[in-house]
């Protein structure tokens, strides 16, 4: 992870949607400390793309790596893939039992 460095337009990116009045370099702590603890490595990025791997945070955002970082490169992240909304919600719960349609 030293070797991968977030943008700024990523870092605001992460910010509104889920680190809210957080900023500066607290900002870029708190999305590493999150890929670190919940992240796993997707080898090989996607099928068919150009990608070097895939770090994904299950229903929360992927960081996708163009090339392998190393401490005399290292990446930079321009941002990040949110999965859609749809993809993010369950399902609803069905409601058990009937419901009444007017009161007598």
């Amino acid at each position: 992870m030293e070797d991968i460095l977030f943008s700024r337009g990523c870092l605001e990116a992460y910010g509104r949607r889920y680190a809210r009045g957080v900023k500066g370099p607290a900002l870029n702590e708190r999305l590493r400390e999150e890929i670190l603890r919940k992240g796993f490595i997707m080898d090989d990025g996607l099928p068919d793309s150009d990608e070097y791997a895939r770090l994904r945070v299950p229903r929360r955002f992927d960081v996708v790596l163009k090339a392998r970082p190393t401490p005399e490169h290292p990446v930079t992240v321009n941002g990040l893939y949110f999965p859609t909304r749809s993809k993010i919600r369950g399902r609803k719960k069905r409601q058990h039992g009937r419901q009444r349609r007017g009161a007598a």
